[in-house]
């Protein structure tokens, strides 16, 4: 059973200003009762824009199914895999939160099966991770320790009490932590590209599954093997908008040409590499394209205007442009090249300040119009 509720339509705790997930839609399986019950308040509470509740209400089936890790395994695979299909196929960057156990890290002296098909969702999460990283899609698994909830109640065959008294050595005395809700809203908050350094992080509420396994030092130096091969049309779609980029700037060109400017600069080849190539990369969302090449090569001109010529002003801008870039999450590699330009070319110095918006962030506009007809094409001509 699937229910679409908007957050206004789900009983919350009192009001939360902090909205962290607001304007995000989040969907939930095993959503009515429990921890997914919880999450789905939580998430409603921090402004979601829609939850949606999955949920299987027959007892018997749930019982027989819990028995073969159907719906540790099978269910959470199929959520993680048709979720991941629609995210791609509409270039949609976010997280996919898998809900684990502390099961899924150690063995115990009965209930094998859960064991096992616990110990299956953390590969689940850090496979599908190292997947579908290179589509902006992060994956992460919250991994609780004991918790009082209906089915855990049932399944022990104890009270709430007990259940609790067992799980009070590590901080989990109520049925939600405040630190498990943290937990969930941090890996559920954060959007990009990227992931966790650390393989497992132990806490007081239990064990959080990375959402990637630190590999050797030699594996970045091959190609990424659960990268699929592209087909024809991923390559020539590509470089057919580079030609036409380039064409269009290298005409511009010759019309100001008398005014001794150029829209053709070097790092626009960077930049048409990671518009038309990788489209669905952070470096090619608009905010970092358009911020990282204004606010680079306004430093640029800057530096320059303080230091001169040289080392030094070189130095300086390059350091600010990084921490520019980083500080306002607007990553984009070709930008960083933008003030050693004018730092080193004369030509652009008459430009002064205008630099920060001609040629860089100028071409960019027709640039980005060029790659949504790459997308298009990608996606609708396929040889």
């Amino acid at each position: 059973m699937a229910e679409s509720i908007s957050s206004n339509h789900i009983p919350a705790p009192p009001a939360n200003n902090n909205k962290k997930l607001a304007g995000k839609i989040a969907i939930i399986t095993g959503g009515a009762s429990g921890i997914g019950e919880a999450t789905a308040r939580l998430f409603a509470d921090h402004g979601a824009l829609m939850v949606v509740i999955a949920d299987c209400q027959d007892q018997l089936g749930q019982q027989v199914a819990t028995s073969i890790g159907a719906i540790n395994v099978r269910g959470m695979a199929a959520c993680v895999k048709y979720a991941a299909r629609a995210m791609i196929e509409q270039r949609v960057r976010g997280s996919i939160v898998c809900t684990g156990s502390v099961a899924g890290s150690k063995g115990a002296m009965k209930r094998t099966d859960y064991v096992m098909s616990k110990h299956a969702v953390v590969g689940l999460v850090r496979s599908a991770s190292a997947q579908l990283g290179v589509h902006g899609i992060r994956v992460n698994s919250v991994s609780p320790y004991g918790v009082a909830t209906p089915m855990t109640v049932h399944a022990y065959e104890k009270s709430v009490e007990e259940i609790e008294t067992q799980s009070r050595s590590i901080n989990s005395i109520s049925p939600f932590p405040e630190s498990k809700k943290k937990a969930i809203l941090d890996r559920a908050r954060r959007f990009g590209f990227g992931f966790s350094t650390q393989r497992k992080r132990k806490q007081h509420n239990g064990v959080v599954a990375s959402s990637n396994v630190a590999a050797p030092f030699w594996d970045s130096w091959k190609p990424e093997k659960s990268s699929p091969s592209p087909s024809f049309s991923d390559v020539i779609w590509p470089s057919a908008g580079a030609f036409a980029a380039m064409a269009i700037l290298g005409k511009m060109d010759q019309i100001l040409a008398p005014k001794g400017i150029s829209m053709t600069v070097a790092p626009l080849g960077a930049v048409c590499t990671v518009l038309f190539a990788n489209p669905s990369a952070p470096a090619a969302r608009k905010y970092n394209v358009f911020m990282a090449q204004i606010g680079c090569a306004a430093i640029g001109v800057l530096a320059f205007s303080i230091f001169g010529p040289g080392w030094l002003a070189r130095s300086a801008a390059l350091a600010a442009s990084i921490a520019f870039m980083t500080y306002t999450r607007s990553t984009h590699p070709p930008a960083a090249s933008l003030p050693l330009l004018f730092i080193d070319g004369v030509k652009f110095h008459h430009l002064n300040f205008w630099f920060a918006l001609f040629p860089g962030a100028a071409a960019c506009i027709i640039l980005c119009l060029i790659q949504e007809i790459v997308c298009y094409l990608k996606d609708n001509i396929k040889f």
